[in-house]
C-alpha cells in the first residue's frame, strides 16, 4: 500500500486510495495539522464522480471541520475558501452558516447578508437562527442601513428573547432609536430592556441615562444614574454617572447642588478624566458680580 506523501504524489485513483486520504485527513485535523489535512482532501477532490455518495459526504464534512479550524485560527481567507469547495448540488444551511461567518468577519457584509438571509428564508428549523439575525443586524448597521437594522431587532426580540445575544441586541435597538433621533423611544426601549432578567442592567442603566441626559431630561436622567450607582457601586461607569449627575444640576441652575455634587465627584476622583471641567464649573459658579478683588484672584488663581 502506499504511503501517505507517495499518495499525494501520484493521486488518489481508487476507492481504498480514497478511503487512505480521508483517513489521513481526519488524523492530521486531529492533530491541528490543517496544511496537511487540506493537502489530503485536496486530492481527493479530483475524484469527482467516482466518488460514492456516502464518501463524498464523508469529504465534505471534513471540508466543515477543517473550515472550523481555519475559522478559529482567523485564517478567514483560507477558511472561506475550503468552505466554498465543500459544496454539494443543494443548499446546506451548517455550510452556508459557516461561509456567512466567514465573509462577516471578513467585512464583506453585503455578501454576508445574502449568505444568511438564505438560511433565514430556507430553513426554518436551523439551530442557530437567532446568531444568524444577530449578524444580520450588525452587517446592516455597518452598512449604514438603520431602518433594516431596526426591523431585525424588533423581530430578534419576539423570536429570541432569551438568546445570549439579546442585551447586545437591546443596546443596539436603543442607540439606533437614539441616532435616528427618537430619543423618547430609545429611553422608552432602554426601560423595557432593563425589566429583562437577563438583562446587561449594569450597562443599559448607563446607556438609558445618557439618552435622558442628552435629551435634557435631567431629572430622570439623574434618577437612572443613582440607580446605577446604588445596584453597582462598583460599576466601570460610576465616575461617569456622578459626572453626569453634577452636570444635571448644573444645566437646571442649581448652584448648591452642583457644588455639592462637584466636590464630590472631585474628592472620588481627584485625577479623574473630567477634574479639569469640574474645576472650571465650580469657578463659574464662584465668579459672581460684584465680589471682592481678593476672591475674584483666588477664583483666577484657580483657574489658571
Amino acid at each position: 500500500m502506499l504511503t501517505l506523501s507517495q499518495l499525494l504524489k501520484t493521486g488518489v485513483h481508487d476507492a481504498e486510495q480514497v478511503q487512505a486520504a480521508l483517513m489521513a485527513a481526519d488524523l492530521q485535523l486531529a492533530k491541528g495539522d490543517t496544511v496537511q489535512a487540506l493537502q489530503s482532501l485536496e486530492s481527493v477532490k479530483g475524484s469527482g464522480s467516482k466518488l460514492a455518495s456516502e464518501v463524498d459526504a464523508q469529504r465534505r464534512s471534513l471540508l466543515l471541520k477543517l473550515g472550523d479550524a481555519l475559522l478559529s485560527q482567523k485564517r478567514l481567507a483560507e477558511a472561506l475558501k475550503v468552505l466554498e469547495s465543500a459544496r454539494g448540488e443543494t443548499d446546506d444551511p451548517a455550510l452556508l452558516y459557516r461561509q456567512g461567518r466567514c465573509l462577516y468577519e471578513l467585512g464583506r457584509y453585503a455578501e454576508a447578508i445574502t449568505t444568511f438571509e438564505t438560511i433565514e428564508t430556507k430553513f426554518t428549523d436551523f439551530p442557530k437562527r437567532d446568531n444568524v439575525l444577530y449578524a444580520l443586524i450588525v452587517a446592516n448597521v455597518a452598512l449604514k442601513q438603520p431602518d433594516k437594522a431596526l426591523k431585525r431587532c424588533e423581530q430578534f426580540s419576539r423570536s429570541h428573547p432569551d438568546s445570549e445575544n439579546a442585551s447586545a441586541v437591546a443596546e443596539t435597538h436603543g442607540m439606533l432609536l437614539h441616532q435616528t433621533g427618537d430619543a423618547k423611544g430609545a429611553a422608552d426601549h432602554f426601560a423595557k430592556a432593563i425589566a429583562s432578567p437577563k438583562a446587561d442592567h449594569e450597562r443599559l442603566r448607563f446607556l438609558r441615562g445618557n439618552v435622558l441626559f442628552g435629551a435634557a431630561r435631567h431629572t430622570e436622567a439623574v434618577a437612572e444614574f443613582q440607580a446605577l450607582l446604588k445596584d453597582f457601586p462598583k460599576s466601570t461607569y460610576a465616575e461617569e454617572a456622578e459626572y453626569r449627575i453634577a452636570l444635571s444640576s448644573f444645566y437646571q441652575n442649581d448652584e448648591a447642588s452642583t457644588e455639592k455634587t462637584l466636590k464630590h465627584y472631585i474628592q472620588r476622583h481627584p485625577k479623574g478624566l473630567y477634574i479639569i471641567d469640574a474645576r472650571y464649573r465650580l469657578a463659574y459658579i464662584a465668579f459672581k458680580p460684584g465680589m471682592t478683588l481678593e476672591a475674584a484672584r483666588a477664583v483666577v488663581a484657580d483657574l489658571q
